[in-house]
């Protein structure tokens, strides 16, 4: 139990910690995206920041998997079914140059991709188990 809590109690730290740098790596960006007129590093790294967040969410269960017997397997489906749509969000239309699916109004969303940047990470760290 107590090292569950520690375990935890790191997690907490680390995403903290996490959050606080993209915060000042996203606040330098801006600005020198406004300097400069550059703004496709500052829209790559906020379509990205926070998928480190999900790594670290799903990192316990990747621990688990870690410790079990047998070979690594990729659950398939859920990258397809969660995964990939979630992908799609973060790319379209930023990134990738298509027509989007969904209103735009949706696509363009800051609160939206935030969330969708954390699923990600979840998604693909948990998407790998051992059986």
């Amino acid at each position: 139990m107590k090292k569950y809590i520690f375990l935890t109690l790191g997690q907490g730290m680390l995403i903290f910690f996490f959050t606080y740098s993209a915060s000042i790596i996203d606040k330098n960006l801006q600005e020198i995206a406004k300097q400069t007129f550059q703004v496709y590093p500052y829209i790559l790294f906020n379509q990205f920041a926070y998928v480190p967040i999900g790594l670290i969410l799903g990192f316990g269960y990747w621990i688990t998997q870690k410790k079990r017997e047998g070979s690594w397997k990729m659950d398939k489906i859920r990258l397809t079914i969660i995964g990939l749509p979630a992908l799609y969000f973060l790319l379209v239309p930023y990134i990738v140059n298509v027509e989007p699916l969904f209103p735009l109004l949706m696509m363009t969303n800051s609160s939206l991709s935030g969330v969708i940047q954390v699923v990600v990470g979840y998604i693909f760290i948990t998407s790998f188990h051992k059986s």
